[in-house]
């Protein structure tokens, strides 16, 4: 299977300096899909923030696509092609925007569909998900867990490859589940790779669970 992204020789120290990774080298193939657990403090946001592109290894090299990403990561060609399905615990919106407008505008600006089309499949997608009602508000008049899920529905319309949620924000009620299921379910395909960060009903069952501690990645076994 084709790769996707690879760490190779990852050094990385904590702001306290502490080594979170130390020579780390791993490698995600399209269509992975992966489970990543690990103890408080193991360094499993940071994984995700170096294939994102939103941290920097003191030493070696994140490579996507089979382009390595430096220091300029919103330049990389995967990453200007709005591939990256990067969905942070808060959702990662504007904060001044209505939702409408936070999922349209990578539409418009990375894929050039025109501004009425672009919120027109925003607000689609929106319906389908179950946040329609929400779609004039701003992230500050959401619940953490809204603006999350709305994350998830962004990525879908980009289209993403490599998608990488982290977990949602506390404990989600049941119908929030079953809507951030269902998007997945529909929107990763089989060539793109799925990462997600920790356990719950939200996710796939599919997941291949790895587990990182102290600075090693493998796969999960049962204590």
């Amino acid at each position: 299977m084709a790769e996707l992204a690879r760490l190779e020789d990852i050094h990385l120290r904590s702001l306290e300096g502490r080594a979170v990774f130390d020579a780390l080298d791993w490698s995600t193939p399209f269509g992975a899909r992966y489970r990543l657990l690990g103890p408080s403090g193991s360094g499993a946001p940071d994984l995700l923030r170096l294939l994102a592109g939103l941290l920097h290894p003191d030493r070696g090299q994140v490579i996507l696509d089979g382009v390595p990403v430096d220091g300029q990561a919103l330049s990389h060609p995967f990453i200007q092609r709005g591939k990256l399905g990067w969905v942070p615990s808060n959702g990662g919106l504007l904060v001044n925007q209505t939702l409408t407008v936070n999922l349209a505008l990578p539409l418009a600006f990375v894929q050039g569909v025109h501004s009425a089309e672009a919120e027109a499949m925003a607000m689609e997608a929106m319906e389908a998900a179950g946040i329609g009602p929400l779609a004039q508000l701003r992230p500050h008049a959401m619940e953490l867990s809204q603006r999350w899920l709305a994350g998830l529905v962004r990525a879908s319309l980009m289209r993403a490859e490599l998608w990488l949620i982290e977990a949602p924000p506390g404990d989600l009620d049941a119908r929030t589940r079953k809507r951030a299921r269902r998007v997945l379910d529909q929107a990763v395909d089989a060539k793109a790779a799925l990462i997600v960060l920790g356990e719950g009903a939200w996710s796939p069952d599919t997941l291949q669970a790895w587990q990182l501690e102290d600075g090693r990645i493998a796969p999960w076994e049962e204590p």
